[in-house]
């Protein structure tokens, strides 16, 4: 009986050893390897090695075209490029094509100007356009530029020659020349994952340097969410404070978000809130926002599409009853268009309106605050005040922090750590941002605002997640 065990102890001791012998080989093949999550920095997984993609494209294509940039902002894919072509000038019209496996493809007009022998072209004029990421069909496919110019040259019936040319669209080799992955906004509980990837391009005449887009089925993983919601202020910071000294900014606005994400999340979405009312009330929440659990941090780690950031507005002066209202705040250079029915939803709801206030405005309700040359001469100052290099932040750099260093570099991040209050983002290079907009709910010193804030908190809420359906629901 003993040596039947010793026996099944040495052959159980085998098959270890056999199983760890395998796993190094594996490992050692390359098969596996541990790579880092882009949504947290100071996550590992074990994830398998992508595949080189397998797709052949059959015809000819011309000289490569080179993507100079590439970003992703909310839900949009939008890059520049530029390309070598003889009389430039006389292009008529150009596009970005993705050609898939199948031979299907997708194509989406670009903007362009061409001089001497060089196309500068683009997808959008708003940083927020370009490729909707959301629409995109499962699959795989390789992207180029399609060009169609004039020759020069007459037709026997007089009519102008024009020609169109192909051009794979292909990366500088950069590592950080393309944007990280992005998880569409939860629908009936799935997602799909898109990722480019800067790849080989099989041609008959061999290997050419190409971008590859992948859209595929994904669970969402668990630290990425669709949409955050950010209560302004908190801990030692309480923002502004209502005339009979009994409400603070900071606590009427929490009441909202936890109503905003309840309502998000009964229609599917995954929310993340940048503060639930259980921090520190001795924490400085005003020089927190770029430490690992800050709220700049936390949002852009979420890889979420949407930000908002739920805010009060205050004046000094004497307001009367309907100069108060519904102000959304957004990046320069958008398309204001969600900004518009945002602000029009959570007025509706709450039976306010838009503001009308001349200051900022870009559209109905919606305003852009940008430096000027005084904000940036002031902040300037700052470096010889608090003993540091100035920063030299030029005129028309988004003012707001919230808005500015969670869209990263797509909204001209800066805060590099040396100012001595505040922390370092570290997420101001990434060429992926979240569209955030700072919500002016209504004026804390304007009583039929405050009634209402005090009094419905829910009918915000509700606005809001009226607006986001009307959005991602569709």
């Amino acid at each position: 009986m003993a040596r039947t065990k010793r026996s099944r102890k040495r052959k159980g001791s085998r098959i270890l050893f056999f199983a760890a012998a395998v796993l190094v080989l594996l490992l050692a093949a390359g098969l596996f390897t541990r790579v880092k999550s882009p949504m947290a920095p100071d996550a590992s997984v074990f994830a398998p090695q992508p595949q080189a993609p397998v797709l052949h494209y059959e015809g000819e294509l011309d000289s490569p075209a080179l993507l100079t940039k590439a970003w992703i902002y909310g839900t949009h894919l939008n890059l520049e490029g530029q390309l070598p072509l003889a009389q430039a000038e006389n292009v008529l019209t150009a596009q970005l094509v993705l050609y898939a496996a199948d031979g299907q493809e997708q194509s989406w007009p670009l903007f362009y100007t061409g001089e001497g022998e060089q196309l500068r072209f683009w997808l959008s004029e708003h940083i927020n356009g370009g490729i909707e990421l959301e629409t995109l069909a499962e699959g795989e496919g390789f992207l180029l530029v399609r060009v169609t110019a004039l020759t020069g040259q007459t037709a026997a019936d007089g009519t102008a020659v024009s020609v169109q040319t192909q051009h794979p669209l292909a990366a500088d080799g950069t590592a950080d020349s393309l944007p990280g992955e992005y998880y569409t906004v939860t629908k009936n509980g799935a997602n799909r994952r898109i990722a480019l990837t800067a790849q080989p391009l099989q041609l008959a005449g061999g290997a050419q340097p190409g971008i590859f887009l992948r859209c595929e089925a994904a669970p969402l993983p668990k630290q990425v969410y669709d949409i955050v919601i950010d209560a302004g202020h908190g801990g030692t910071d309480a923002g502004s404070l209502s005339p009979d000294g009994k409400h603070y900014e900071k606590d009427i606005v929490l009441a909202i978000a936890l109503k905003t994400r309840d309502a998000l999340q009964a229609q599917g979405y995954k929310v993340l809130l940048t503060r639930d009312g259980t921090e520190d009330p001795k924490t400085k929440m005003a020089y927190t926002m770029y430490d690992a659990d800050g709220r700049v941090t936390r949002t852009v780690a979420s890889g979420a599409k949407l930000c908002l950031s739920l805010h009060l507005n205050s004046y000094d002066g004497h307001l009367r009853d309907g100069q108060g209202g519904v102000q959304i705040y957004a990046a320069d250079a958008m398309d204001y268009t969600f900004a518009r029915s945002l602000s029009q939803s959570i007025a509706d709801a709450a039976g306010s309106y838009p503001s009308t206030m001349d200051y900022y405005n870009v559209a109905p309700g919606v305003f852009c605050r940008t430096f000027t040359q005084s904000d940036s001469d002031e902040l300037a100052a700052e470096g010889y005040e608090f003993n540091f290099e100035p920063y030299d932040i030029p005129a028309g750099t988004n003012y707001y922090y919230i808005i500015r260093e969670t869209g990263c570099s797509v909204t001209g991040a800066y805060i590099d750590g040396r100012h001595p209050h505040y922390g370092e983002n570290i997420y101001r290079g990434s060429r992926t941002g979240v569209e955030t907009y700072l919500c002016e709910l209504g004026y804390i010193n304007l009583q039929e605002d405050l009634d209402t804030l005090l009094n419905s908190p829910e009918s915000y809420a509700a606005g809001i997640a009226a607006a986001v359906q009307a959005r991602f629901g569709g």
